[in-house]
């Protein structure tokens, strides 16, 4: 297994749209390889679609099937996009 995460740093709040272009560029670039994301370094907050592929297809089903019956009201926070 490999694990492959991409990290960019600056001090000048005004490279911040460039350096999250550059960010989402290169990561987009190796998404075509990945199997899976780690939950939490996928940066669920830009792009919450990946939650999902944090865990297996059959646990992410049971999270949710867990979710629906103790907490059919949605009480209690959830992950980003849900």
């Amino acid at each position: 297994t490999t694990c492959l995460i991409v990290y960019t740093i600056w001090d000048d709040p005004a490279g911040d749209a460039r350096n999250r272009a550059w960010l989402d560029e290169v990561a987009a670039a190796l998404e075509p390889t990945a199997t899976g994301n780690f939950l939490s370094e996928a940066d669920i907050r830009h792009r919450p679609e990946r939650v999902p592929g944090s865990f297996r297809a059959e646990d992410w089903e049971r999270i949710q099937q867990l979710r629906r019956r103790f907490d059919p009201n949605g009480v209690f926070h959830g992950y980003p996009g849900e």
